[in-house]
């Protein structure tokens, strides 16, 4: 949809200032006149496309009054009223405000591809010389261009509405002769192209067993060849799954040309085990070439997995021309965290120390019991001293020691890790998680339960203290 934006924009811009820096052009004016006509050369395609142009909009001149009009064509006017909802002034006015400027060209698309449909509008071919597409003789207004590429090639051209306005003087009047857009280079993709994207917010304790991931597929449909046999043509997303619980065929939103379609009228889904594959008839994609295809859905994490058994989904279009895209991939990867708990001293393995792991969620450095996320609570040395917990997803993580060795001191602080340290297995090892044997006295942690009541004792004590310094001097 963003592809026709900026084309819009000054197409529409120049209705409103009525081409006025036109009249800066030198040369000499002759009289218009309503059968006034002119050029339009567009070069950069391919020397096999066929180009043609589909006038939208007439452009008339009122000699009595020296100023211009604008219409709808006769051949599109109850298409773009009605299927765009888009009356002519509606559309001028656009060029002050862009407000839902997008909705509108697909729009206009849409009614334009109605009109073909429909039989009503007519197109008007070009000359295509090396790859220059040449129209003359076009009246007054404004022409969509619609490419059809060669058999076999994946080209995707963006939207094109050229113009073909008089020259304004610098008196005010209107004259001949009839300029026509000439653009040397129109914007295109080399071939179809599908992406497979991440969308929406990331849970707090990552993409584990049991949590929604919200996909986006991105492609578009291509420019098909003028003698695609349409009955037999189809354009295909196929959408393979990899520990993921396949979505309700109803689940997916897809829009094309950024326009909504409904399953069944539009496209069809057939889900067979772990592969999805959604398709467009050649009906609708005669009338849907060069516009972006965009498909959003949620599917869930499958349960019972671990640092093994990563997460994937994957895309591919065929786009029914004997080709098929690359397919992109994403991949969610899962991971396993060990360690070995040990005396600071002699290295000697320590059963029965219990922790807790937290993932960094509050973007605060450091760890916070009230900020970040608890994943695993409970996990216990093993006579060995080893300790190990999976699956985490990617991310920070926090190791929290919530009971001691029997004889020890509990561990001081969080032990931080990460995904990025694990080996090519998805494994982090912890260093030793060293331990102090219990010492008997026992200080609290900074801001943890006694400080209150030892900071009481200080103040009685240092109370205590000066009292019976004054008692002596008194004394002696």
């Amino acid at each position: 949809m963003a592809h026709i934006k900026n084309r819009l924009r000054g197409l529409l811009a120049a209705f409103v200032a009525l081409v006025a820096a036109l009249a800066i052009v030198p040369g000499m004016a002759f009289a218009l006149t309503n059968g006034s006509t002119g050029t339009v050369t567009i070069s950069g395609f391919d020397s096999d496309d066929t180009v043609t142009l589909y006038k939208v909009v007439d452009t008339t001149y009122d000699a009595d009054h020296n100023t211009i009009d604008h219409a709808w064509n006769a051949n599109v006017k109850d298409y773009m009223e009605s299927t765009a909802h888009l009356t002519i002034d509606q559309y001028e006015a656009l060029a002050d405000d862009a407000t839902g400027e997008g909705e509108t060209a697909a729009s206009i698309r849409a009614a334009l591809n109605a009109a073909i449909e429909g039989g009503s509008a007519q197109g008007i071919p070009t000359e295509n010389v090396g790859g220059t597409v040449t129209a003359s003789g076009l009246t007054m207004g404004q022409y969509y261009v619609l490419v059809q590429t060669a058999e076999g090639s994946l080209r995707t051209y963006q939207h094109m509405i050229v113009s073909v306005q008089p020259t304004a003087q610098a008196d005010g009047s209107w004259s001949e002769p009839v300029l026509g857009d000439r653009i040397d280079q129109p914007k295109y993709t080399e071939e179809t192209v599908v992406e497979k994207d991440i969308t929406g917010d990331e849970p707090s304790k990552g993409y584990l067993p049991g949590t929604e991931v919200e996909f986006t597929i991105t492609t578009a449909i291509p420019s098909y060849a003028l003698n695609t046999n349409w009955d037999e043509t189809s354009f295909t997303i196929t959408d393979t799954r990899t520990n993921l619980v396949a979505p309700a065929d109803d689940a997916y939103a897809i829009t094309v040309g950024g326009v909504p379609v409904e399953m069944g009228t539009d496209y069809t889904v057939v889900t067979d085990g772990n592969a999805t594959t959604i398709t467009f008839s050649g009906s609708f994609l005669q009338n849907h070439q060069n516009e972006d295809v965009v498909v959003t859905y949620t599917a869930t994490v499958a349960g019972e997995l671990d640092h093994t058994e990563p997460i994937e989904n994957q895309a591919v279009v065929n786009p029914g021309n004997g080709t098929e895209t690359d397919p992109d991939t994403v991949t969610l990867e899962l991971y396993k965290v060990t360690g070995k708990k040990v005396d600071s001293e002699d290295k000697s393995p320590l059963q029965g120390a219990v922790f807790s792991i937290y993932r960094e969620s509050n973007d605060i450095p450091g760890f916070q019991a009230e900020g970040d996320t608890l994943i695993k609570e409970g996990i216990t040395s093993g006579p060995d001293g080893s300790f190990e917990y999976d699956p985490l997803a990617d991310g920070e993580y926090y190791l929290v020691e919530t009971k001691a060795p029997a004889g020890y001191e509990l561990l001081d602080g969080a032990v931080a890790f990460s995904t990025d340290d694990a080996n090519d297995d998805n494994v982090i090892t912890l260093t030793d998680v060293k331990n102090d044997e219990d010492s008997g006295i026992h200080l609290p942690q900074t801001g943890g339960a006694g400080t209150i009541a030892l900071t009481a004792a200080g103040v009685v004590l240092v109370a205590g203290a000066a009292a019976f310094i004054v008692r002596s001097r008194k004394e002696n």
